[in-house]
């Protein structure tokens, strides 16, 4: 499966590892391997190596994955997060996140951990509460189209956006609108076409 990014948070790139929750679930933490390659794809400070990491571990992330995306979700709609999921996200955040070191010129950072897993959950852990406790929370959206369940924050000026970044999403739309115009008498030959970005 190909990861998708630029929800505008980490937490939130990190509920994208499901597609459509409400269909066909795509499940794209499935082995060890993808849990480090969805790390390093996002481009966090400490990378995690496959062949440390079991399939307990891959389901410890996807069920903080399932209470990031339950909390966010809750607080998008203005209700209360559930206690078990807060409690959950509180207990990975309570863990040491990546520690960064100076390199000795100056001119640089490294990222170091004592348990590589569990501080790329406290990192992601103290990502979603930081935004579900935060004015942004209000910006926070799911993608208008059906088949996706995809959240973003919405950092456009007018905070009307309705699809996530993934093209298949907006695609769809535009493909969605172009039928319903031909199909409403519009008729014509090879004009405007449905549109690939």
């Amino acid at each position: 499966m190909r990861f998708l990014f630029g929800a505008g948070r980490p937490c939130l790139d990190f509920t994208r590892t499901v597609r459509e929750r409400r269909g066909e679930m795509t499940e794209g933490l499935t082995l060890p391997a993808d849990l480090a390659r969805w790390v390093e794809e996002a481009a966090l400070p400490v990378r995690l190596r496959a062949e440390r990491l079991t399939s307990e571990d891959v389901e410890t992330a996807r069920r903080l994955r399932e209470a990031v995306y339950d909390v966010v979700r809750a607080r998008a709609a203005g209700r209360a997060p559930s206690a078990a999921d807060v409690r959950l996200l509180n207990a990975h955040a309570a863990h040491a996140p990546p520690a960064p070191s100076l390199l000795p010129r100056g001119d640089g950072v490294e990222w170091a951990a004592d348990d590589p897993l569990q501080a790329v959950l406290a990192f992601l852990a103290r990502d979603a509460i930081d935004l579900a406790a935060s004015p942004a929370i209000a910006r926070v959206r799911e993608c208008a189209d059906p088949r996706c369940t995809s959240l973003f924050l919405d950092t456009s000026r007018p905070g009307k956006r309705r699809w996530c970044s993934a093209m298949p999403c907006a695609n769809r739309q535009k493909v969605r609108a172009y039928r319903a115009r031909r199909g409403s008498g519009g008729g014509g030959g090879s004009g405007e076409g449905g549109g690939a970005g």
